[in-house]
């Protein structure tokens, strides 16, 4: 796990590993003011850190395997809200329900902590989010360990961010081909010399030279163990009568054909929107400008909370014999129309609807087919 430069105020809470967030599986350490994610694979780059203040609610859900989440929902720079899963990955046999029961609870008694303290020190949410931006600038180091000797200034930063890229001397490429080329020449003027020199003595008739071109290739090695082939022409004197040399063979170029891509079907539902063909996904619908709607979707004892506003859409951990209970409420008095729709492998196979002023929208079905359960109020 990495190592984070903590403040002079920070103590580590709680610290894992082998938790998946946003396809990368990543180291997660809690401390009193952040959480740290460091991706295991790329220990060159800095951990991503998020300020738990921007934290608005915790939850927890798991997935079809059984595997834990806490499902964070994190504010935006626009004044909605974004989903962020973190998925604790379980090898055969393993449990972690206990630990991630143990970081829902920390995390979410450290969050409320953090939005408290920063609303009584007048810390807008706005500088916290644009915070996250900086702390998430890459740090590269060289193989053998050193920094860069001329840095790169970090964006909104008076720190300098260490980078910089191993560089291959282009005079290199220069010496072996001269060097190769007068090495060729000195071979071909000793064999002329040789062969004039083997005719001393003996009477015979001047013979006016002609010269072919000769191609020789010469391979130069580069620091990153390619080979790069040089072609060398020079001026070989031949003596007559010329023989025409047999024909040289040309290698045959195969262009690989370019490969077709695969399309894979997608649904599409009858306003347009682009459905995933598998899985259970639940989309919400709000005007933006209308506010939020907040709520809980999904199997009982394993539904996911919903606080946003325009659209929101999640895949839910269900099973095809699992009933889902599904409650969203509008959060403003107006009469813009809120709307849910289920899908199940790119079916859609409910919905519901309510124009009323902080109405609810009610759920209640299995995903058997079966007749129509729909509520708004």
């Amino acid at each position: 796990m990495g190592n984070p430069y903590l403040n002079s105020d920070e103590t580590i809470l709680l610290a894992t590993h082998n938790v998946i967030s946003s396809t990368v599986r990543s180291d997660v350490i809690l401390t009193n003011q952040r959480l740290i994610l460091s991706d295991s694979s790329h220990t060159q780059f800095r951990p991503r850190t998020l300020p738990l203040a921007v934290i608005q609610t915790v939850t927890r859900s798991e997935t079809t395997n059984g595997e834990p989440i806490i499902s964070l929902s994190i504010a935006t720079a626009e004044g909605a809200t974004q989903p962020m899963d973190l998925v604790f990955s379980q090898k055969p046999r393993e449990q972690r329900k206990q630990e991630s029961d143990e970081w829902m609870k920390k995390l979410g008694e450290q969050a409320a902590m953090a939005r408290d303290d920063a609303a009584k020190k007048g810390i807008s949410l706005t500088d916290l989010i644009a915070a996250i931006s900086l702390d998430d600038t890459p740090e590269v180091t060289l193989p053998d360990g050193t920094t860069p000797a001329t840095p790169y200034p970090k964006k909104g930063s008076g720190k300098a961010c260490r980078r910089s890229f191993p560089r291959t001397s282009s005079s290199k490429f220069m010496i072996f081909g001269i060097a190769a080329i007068i090495i060729v020449i000195i071979a071909v003027l000793a064999g002329a010399y040789i062969h004039a020199g083997s005719g001393l003595g003996k009477q015979v008739t001047p013979i006016v030279p002609t010269t072919t071109a000769t191609t020789v290739p010469t391979t130069v090695l580069t620091t990153s163990a390619t080979a790069i082939t040089t072609t060398v022409v020079t001026t070989v004197p031949t003596t007559p009568p010329v023989t025409t040399p047999a024909s040289t063979p040309t290698a045959a170029i195969t262009i690989p054909p370019t490969p077709t891509p695969v399309v894979t079907s997608v649904a599409v539902s009858p306003s347009g929107v682009l459905i995933p063909p598998t899985g259970v996904w639940i989309r919400v619908e709000y005007p933006e400008n209308a506010g939020n709607f907040v709520g809980s979707v999904g199997p009982a004892g394993r539904q996911v909370s919903v606080n946003a506003t325009g659209v929101w859409m999640k895949q839910i951990p269900a099973a095809q014999t699992d009933i889902l209970d599904i409650s969203v409420k509008k959060q403003s008095g107006t009469g813009d129309r809120l709307t849910i729709n289920v899908y199940n492998n790119g079916v859609q196979v409910k919905s519901g609807t309510t124009t009323v002023p902080f109405g609810t929208v009610e759920l209640h079905f299995s995903l058997k087919p079966v007749l129509s359960n729909e509520s708004g109020s």
